[in-house]
């Protein structure tokens, strides 16, 4: 994947992929943020219509009544909305990724806005997690090629 670029407070930094290593650290202290709201998000979706997690694994999605599941709308946005608004540990996370930002920290949480913030964790996010990416080595686009 490319390098990115990223404004911040009205300035732009370059974020470069890290190595595997400190991929794999930041992948960790970004899921150990997450797991947080993990047994929120689950609740939430248990709550269709009293669904247990063996209900879930074993039926189709055909099987749940839509609005069983417009119920779990607000308690889905609420765990959502949570960590969205978690701005400090953002970044923080933000600028555990790259140098540049850890530097600029002070001056990126004064001056940065959310809007500026989301978008850059959503770049960070990405770059982090490029496995997504391999998905179209699976389903290539166009015709498949057949031997001859």
């Amino acid at each position: 994947m490319t390098d990115k670029t990223i404004r911040l407070g009205n300035k732009d930094y370059q974020l470069s992929n890290p190595g595997i290593k400190q991929s794999r650290e930041w992948r960790k202290l970004f899921t150990a943020y997450l797991d947080q709201y993990s047994p929120r998000l689950l609740d939430a979706l248990q709550d269709i219509g009293g669904m247990s997690t063996d209900f879930l694994k074993t039926n189709k999605i055909t099987d749940i009544k839509i609005d069983e599941l417009l119920k779990t709308i607000p308690s889905i946005y609420e765990v959502i909305r949570d960590v969205m608004n978690d701005t400090d540990v953002l970044v923080n996370l933000l600028c555990a990724y790259s140098p540049a930002l850890e530097t600029d920290k002070t001056r990126i949480d004064e001056e940065a806005t959310d809007e500026e913030l989301l978008k850059a964790i959503i770049e960070v996010v990405k770059m982090a997690y490029p496995f997504g990416s391999l998905k179209i080595l699976s389903n290539p686009p166009g015709p498949v090629p057949t031997a001859t």
